[in-house]
């Protein structure tokens, strides 16, 4: 009798139960794999994210206003404000800065001006109408205060072949010290809001003495975690440096991307 080729059923069924052990490994490594690349685009994403934030924050403080950097939080929101700097210009009340040179360090103090002269050499930038202006040395609030004596604006501004004639809003309080007339050209302030998941950027705000945290503004980051924490400190104890400490931590998909920084602002140019 001529046997037949073929499989026996104990065979095929063994065969069918090795094919699936193999089928469900094979799948099992190409879902671990898509796990691990959602895994890594995901931290990916949130760390090109903060990394974007973290860059920008840390360019516009270190132009900064000294000591106009604030925090105001109500436990769960979270405002950091800071005035942003134009242009730095050496100013003198008189019209030669040799003649300036030569006056005694303490004749300055107390004393004040409506005009000022500022050599063209010294600036990078034209100087406008109605441009605010804050001398060197200022206290927290005075660059928010307009009613400071170191607080004023510009009213009129003659150019000179050598340099320029500034007449300002009031009279200002010059610096004691002639190493330190700065005069600082200053924009209108910043925010960066953290609340509800979100970072957004305020620009554009009104000088107010007093702080407040801003509800609209252009949406910078998603998925702040303030769970363990508010992302901004301030550290006013350097004599020369004001130290603004920044901790952002992002969450996503049970991801977490924590991103730390420290800005050193200077108390003078």
């Amino acid at each position: 009798m001529n046997r037949g080729n073929g499989f026996t059923l104990i065979e095929l069924v063994l065969v069918i139960v090795m094919l699936s052990i193999l089928s469900l490994g094979f799948v099992g490594f190409i879902k671990m794999g898509s796990q691990i690349y959602q895994n890594v685009a995901s931290r990916s994403s949130l760390s090109s994210e903060a990394s974007f934030v973290l860059e920008r924050l840390n360019k516009e403080l270190r132009n900064a206003l000294p000591h106009s950097i604030r925090v105001l939080d109500d436990g769960l929101r979270q405002c950091l404000q800071f005035i942003p700097i134009k242009s730095v210009q050496v100013y003198s009340a008189n019209r030669s800065s040799k003649s300036t040179s030569t006056n005694n360090n303490n004749s300055n103090e107390n004393s004040t001006r409506k005009q000022l002269y500022i050599l063209k050499g010294n600036s990078d930038i034209d100087l406008k109408v109605q441009d605010r202006v804050v001398l060197s040395s200022p206290k927290s609030n005075d660059g928010y205060d307009i009613n400071s004596n170191k607080t004023v604006e510009i009213s009129a501004l003659e150019v000179k072949p050598t340099h320029w004639l500034v007449t300002l809003t009031k009279p200002i309080a010059l610096a004691a010290d002639l190493s330190k007339q700065y005069l600082h050209v200053v924009d209108k302030p910043i925010s960066y809001c953290a609340a509800n998941g979100l970072l957004k950027r305020v620009a554009d705000n009104d000088y107010q003495r007093q702080q407040i945290i801003h509800q609209n503004g252009d949406l910078m980051a998603e998925n702040i975690d303030l769970s363990s924490g508010l992302p901004f400190v301030i550290d006013y104890d350097f004599l020369q440096f004001t130290k603004v400490q920044i901790n952002l931590s992002y969450k996503k998909h049970n991801h977490r991307v924590v991103l730390n920084s420290g800005v050193n602002i200077r108390h003078e140019p």
